[in-house]
């Protein structure tokens, strides 16, 4: 998915400060730009945010990207205990 066009939607680019889409993710991950795990999570979580910031609360967009927010938000902290348990 990319960003939406500054001339369709002007708001978007003053409501939200950093933005990114899915469609910059997959470039920065071919290109190899990334130099950790957390680093793309990071740009997930940020992706999530921005929609659910300037979407509707409740709209298909918003509940989508609140989906994804505490499922990479889980996966996360299950990753955590894991790695803790295994170093007990």
């Amino acid at each position: 998915m990319r960003l939406p066009l500054k001339r369709h939607y002007p708001d978007y680019y003053l409501v939200i400060q950093q933005p990114i889409c899915l469609d910059d993710i997959k470039k920065k991950i071919d290109d190899n730009l990334y130099n950790s795990l957390d680093d793309i999570r990071q740009d997930f979580d940020l992706c999530f945010s921005n929609a659910k910031k300037y979407n509707q609360k409740n709209s298909q967009i918003w509940l989508d990207a609140k989906f994804l927010l505490v499922r990479h938000a889980v996966r996360s902290l299950l990753t955590l205990v894991f790695t803790l348990g295994r170093n007990m």
